[in-house]
């Protein structure tokens, strides 16, 4: 059944139940009360009819076209709300990865700490062996120079000693065998 017929079919109900009043209206005192509820009744049944009539495609259309902008905003509103849930999802996910990837700097920031400590502390005892080396030969030059120097002074002590006490050794037989000697090295 359509809406026209609905209400009309509404309208013929309401006035039979009236009619069925007008027995007992009649017994009250006349006819015109019972004509006058039977008119209203009527009355609102063909208004009720026109305006369905007449407003039944408008009304669906308009209903029709507020249920799919509900529609709309609903879907609308929904593929937001996945949208944000990605992005939060996202916003998770990158965090996640900043904080593992924080970790690794972390981790890679103290072995390379730890690499460089290494590394000056190699250096260190580099430098210290370069430098202990440096020092033994300085006191090794010293020394062989302080020898050096003790034998310089040595002979120069032992001739001054020879110069003092050859010319009371030596005798004229000793100087004659040492020109002896020099001219047989000559030839």
């Amino acid at each position: 059944m359509t809406g026209g017929r609905r209400a009309l079919t509404c309208s013929l109900a309401a006035a039979a139940i009236l009619l069925g009043a007008v027995p007992a209206a009649a017994e009250s005192g006349g006819w015109r009360p019972i004509y006058d509820v039977v008119m209203l009744w009527l009355n609102f049944g063909i208004l009720v009819f026109v305006l369905v009539k007449v407003l039944k495609r408008p009304l669906r259309d308009f209903f029709q076209d507020k249920k799919d902008e509900l529609e709309n905003a609903v879907r609308r509103i929904e593929s937001e709300k996945q949208r944000a849930w990605q992005q939060v999802e996202e916003a998770r996910q990158d965090l996640e990865e900043n904080k593992s990837r924080l970790e690794r700097v972390r981790k890679r920031i103290f072995e390379e700490g730890e690499r460089e400590r290494d590394q000056i502390i190699e250096d260190a005892r580099d430098q210290s062996r370069v430098m202990i080396e440096h020092a033994r030969r300085r006191i090794d030059n010293q020394i062989f120079l302080a020898r050096r120097q003790f034998k310089a002074e040595m002979v120069d002590m032992a001739m001054e000693m020879a110069l003092e006490q050859l010319p009371r050794e030596v005798t004229e037989a000793d100087e004659n065998r040492r020109i002896d000697l020099y001219l047989n090295a000559a030839r």
